[in-house]
């Protein structure tokens, strides 16, 4: 290749290297708003593929910056540890809990929810640092049982609890809220709702609605999700139900027939037996 026909090669690649540098210059692919309601059919890592009322398929596809709701109801044996939850408890000025917990809720970390303890009725802390979550003021203070955030002294006071599960065993639960932990001990019926952001617990059938999302123009079918809700269907659980046998029909007797009567032999006018 001769010095010329270099020099002109280098100065291409270097005018396209440029160009792409510049935001803006090459048009970007256009899309249209996308919103649709429908039921779960699949699920897959980044994806799910939904049937929408109008009978048509789509796999809508989602990122790290995709808002999901996950909401419907869990069984007793789904809490385990690892999980945040969120819920109401009594608690005395050596904040331990008294009585029992009947309803609690599972979430996502959030900016927006976030682990901490604040007094019922207020919410407060920094979600920067969950560490500082509290009450209002920006902390729970110096402890319990002084006036500075604590309980002061009141016997008992209710807060609101979201931490994650540290310990869970039958009906006693422990509980991190970032400064600290309790152990809670949950009612015989507790209730446990779910509000989270693990949509891989969805089946076929659960209720799905795309909020916010975008498509590209001829390409029917394929969607991208900014912020969608599911609706479970049924209760989530770890347990394995045993699977329920048809009762058989009772078992009838054979009614007892008596026994045959043999006819007497027929008697003759002499007396003798004829025949």
């Amino acid at each position: 290749m001769s010095t010329r026909a270099l020099c002109t090669v280098c100065v291409v690649l270097g005018l396209l290297t440029a160009a792409q540098a510049q935001p803006g210059r090459f048009p970007q692919p256009q899309t249209e708003p996308f919103a649709a309601d429908g039921v779960v059919q699949a699920i897959a890592q980044g994806k799910i593929q939904i049937l929408t009322n109008s009978n048509q398929n789509w796999l809508i596809f989602l990122d790290q910056k995709t808002v999901i709701h996950v909401t419907g109801t869990a069984e007793l044996d789904f809490l385990r540890p690892g999980l945040f939850v969120r819920f109401s408890t009594a608690l005395d000025k050596r904040g331990n809990a008294q009585g029992q917990v009947g309803e609690l809720t599972i979430f996502t970390p959030s900016p927006e929810q976030f682990p901490g303890i604040w007094p019922e009725g207020g919410m407060g802390g920094n979600p920067e640092n969950p560490a500082e979550g509290g009450a209002a003021g920006g902390g729970f203070g110096s402890g319990f049982g002084n006036s500075g955030g604590g309980l002061g002294a009141a016997n008992a006071a209710v807060y609101t609890i979201a931490g994650q599960i540290q310990g869970f065993r039958k009906d006693q639960m422990t509980v991190n809220y970032g400064r600290g932990s309790v152990q809670v001990e949950l009612a015989e019926n507790v209730s446990i709702k779910v509000d989270f952001a693990d949509y891989s617990v969805a089946k076929k059938g659960d209720r799905i609605s795309i909020k916010k999302g975008k498509m590209f123009p001829g390409r029917m079918g394929f969607a991208q999700a900014a912020e969608l809700t599911i609706e479970l269907s049924d209760p989530l659980t770890f347990g394995t139900k045993k699977p329920v046998r048809p009762t058989p029909p009772p078992k009838t007797r054979r009614p007892v027939q008596p026994p045959e009567e043999k006819e007497p032999p027929a008697v003759g006018f002499d007396g003798a037996a004829a025949g």
